[in-house]
């Protein structure tokens, strides 16, 4: 089950975040660690109505953002399209709960919650080193646009973006 998170959801999400950020260092990517995501951003995600679970037995296991405000350097990506956008954020799979198909179910929601607001472009971006949401990203087929660095550091970001067909599927 999917549904919006509150905040008594909050320390559950940050140890789900915890294992996240162990499971990618483990993997060679450093996009993530104790400074980035924080208790404070998903804090604005859930205040902003931006910030979705999803939950197993009971269990979070799952989380991402879907936001109507892109990141600071977005508005200088060479974006395919100019159509209006929603940026998918954060997006974390409690890695004991890989293979299960979570993210592809996350990724799926997301893009109908798009649709039901009649947005139909989302975009994202990740870590050049960061191989799994890449891979996740291009089997939904978000196509990459633009490789930028400088956001935090020398890492190069890949960017991403889907437009969203406005008929019925």
């Amino acid at each position: 089950m999917i549904r919006e998170a509150t905040i008594q959801d909050l320390e559950e999400i940050m140890t789900n975040v915890r294992a996240v950020v162990k499971w990618m260092h483990e993997r060679g990517s450093r996009q993530w660690d104790m400074s980035y995501p924080t208790e404070a951003d998903y804090q604005k995600d859930i205040d902003r109505r931006e910030l979705f679970v999803y939950l197993l037995e009971g269990k979070i296991v799952g989380v991402y953002t879907l936001s109507c405000e892109g990141h600071q350097e977005y508005p200088s990506i060479n974006w395919a399209s100019d159509v209006p956008a929603w940026t998918l954020k954060r997006v974390a799979i409690n890695p004991d709960y890989h293979g299960r198909g979570i993210a592809d179910q996350l990724m799926r929601f997301a893009e109908e919650q798009a649709k039901n607001a009649g947005i139909y472009r989302i975009n994202t971006d990740t870590y050049s080193e960061n191989l799994h949401a890449q891979k996740l990203f291009k089997r939904h087929g978000y196509q990459l646009v633009d490789k930028r660095t400088g956001r935090r550091g020398t890492i190069e970001f890949f960017y991403f973006e889907k437009v969203l067909s406005n008929e019925e599927d």
